[in-house]
């Protein structure tokens, strides 16, 4: 998974991604106008990630959930 800060200003975020029978919940630094990438291993096949859980300032939280597979429109 890799993700990208746009943003001016560093953060720690919580990502979860869920998968069938669970969630895993993690957390991944990301620099200021960076990306950060990190592998993950899942007893199932991810369905969605959702980033950040409201725990870090933010200012567009529009972008934060990513279907994955046949789910993606």
């Amino acid at each position: 998974m890799t993700l990208e800060n746009l943003g001016n200003a560093g953060a720690e975020v919580p990502f979860t991604i869920l998968f069938e029978g669970g969630e895993i919940t993690k957390r991944i630094e990301v620099r200021a106008k960076s990306t950060a990438t990190t592998r993950v291993e899942l007893p199932g096949t991810a369905s969605e990630i959702v980033v950040n859980d409201g725990s870090v300032p933010e200012s567009d939280l529009t972008n934060n959930v990513f279907p994955i597979g046949a789910q993606q429109k």
